[in-house]
């Protein structure tokens, strides 16, 4: 029997609770909680109104789930894929391992790396994969990417701590070479997340934010406005739209959502990130209290750089739990206290003709236990970061669309 025959029936058995999680050398507890963590998600989506597939009941069922699993955590490298599904904490260990060893300076040698993957080596290529992008007769144009979703944003995460002109430095250079320019992203978010929460220097001027209008679609499409159609949104818009760049310095706090909703608070010194391979709709945001104007401004942050940008309606329930943990925090000034929401899409500086087309369900107001219900529309801005050159072409567009999975 092979090993394949061999895993395939012994999981069969504990799907079929024939031998009991836990036995000793079973082989088995770290398949088992890759199951058991898949099954949360899916219990946790359900309870938040999203369609979700059925529960896992066979090992074809379980086969499924641990592939797609393995793809998204190490991409589609059949050792990588293999390995996932039959050893995912040992797997997740050696990228996890060789993620750490990435600094910017490496990655920036990654750039004159020879296209067919020679200096590629571990840890390195557990990082890091080069395929083929465009193949002619005597010429072949080269990728140089992350291997999955997953990893490139735990490179993003871990190199936060890059100086900023480090980040600002590399992205410029992983942008300008065709080969790299799906990897300046990853680096541009880092500068981002880096910069937002900062206290910004003094001697240089502020990024200003630049409104965007909808047109008359439904999900609507933000946009810069043009002067001679512009009229003004007949919205009320909030008193006040607390500046997302600030001299002073707010603490950085990554979390999961909606688990992690308890570290929310109202004070204005925090920057929260959500820790996720692909968020369906923001990156970080903040809460902004003002209790003078009796109003709370919750800020969303979409960090963008490519033409296109997928997500879903499945951000809104986060948004809306945001909402009602503030209303929470709020305690008996809820009832006079209006809570809003702002958005705001970090992007390079340059480019025109920018638009956030926003997914489906932007106008379905979902009323809940607030005093104005949890509407988690809003003002939507452009915020462009000086310094990052512009990967921005005139046909900019994040679309935000529902094939998020």
């Amino acid at each position: 029997m092979g090993e394949y025959d061999w895993f395939r029936g012994e999981l069969e058995q504990v799907i079929n609770k024939s031998i009991p999680l836990g036995v000793p050398d079973s082989g088995f507890d770290d398949v088992m909680q890759v199951l058991q963590a898949v099954e949360r998600e899916r219990v946790l989506a359900m309870e938040m109104g999203e369609d979700v597939e059925a529960s896992i009941t066979s090992v074809d069922d379980a086969l499924g789930v641990l592939l797609r699993n393995a793809t998204e955590e190490y991409g589609f490298a059949p050792r990588d894929v293999y390995e996932g599904i039959l050893l995912p904490t040992k797997t997740r260990g050696d990228h996890d391992e060789a993620v750490g060893c990435l600094d910017y300076q490496k990655l920036q040698s990654y750039v004159e790396v020879s296209p067919h993957g020679r200096g590629l080596s571990e840890p390195s290529d557990c990082v890091i994969a080069v395929t083929p992008r465009e193949i002619h007769l005597h010429h072949v144009k080269w990728t140089i990417d992350f291997k999955s979703d997953r990893i490139g944003k735990t490179v993003a995460v871990s190199m936060r701590s890059a100086e900023v002109e480090d980040l600002r430095s590399t992205y410029d250079l992983l942008r300008a070479t065709p080969a790299t320019s799906c990897m300046a992203g990853r680096v541009f978010e880092s500068f981002v997340h880096r910069v937002l929460p900062a206290s910004w220097p003094s001697t240089e001027p502020l990024p200003q934010h630049i409104r965007l209008v909808p047109d008359h679609n439904d999900p609507p499409t933000f946009s810069v406005p043009d002067p001679s159609s512009f009229k003004p949104d007949p919205r009320p818009t909030p008193l006040f739209i607390p500046p997302p760049v600030r001299t002073s310095a707010r603490e950085p706090i990554q979390i999961s959502l909606p688990a992690d909703l308890g570290c929310v608070t109202l004070g204005n010194d925090k920057y929260y990130i959500p820790f996720a391979i692909n968020n369906p709709l923001f990156d970080s945001f903040t809460v902004d209290h003002d209790p003078d104007n009796r109003m709370v401004v919750i800020s969303i942050f979409q960090i963008a750089t490519s033409p296109s940008h997928e997500g879903s309606a499945k951000g809104y329930p986060h948004i809306q739990k945001i909402m009602a943990r503030v209303y929470e925090l709020l305690g008996p000034e809820r009832s006079d206290t209006t809570v809003k929401v702002v958005y705001f899409l970090a992007c390079p500086e340059g480019g025109s003709g920018i638009r956030w087309k926003m997914p489906v369900g932007w106008n379905k107001q979902v009323t809940r236990d607030g005093p104005e219900g949890y509407d988690h529309r809003g003002e939507v801005f452009r915020l462009p970061f000086p310094g990052a050159s512009c990967l921005i072409t005139p046909n900019f567009a994040i679309q935000l669309n529902h094939n998020w999975v």
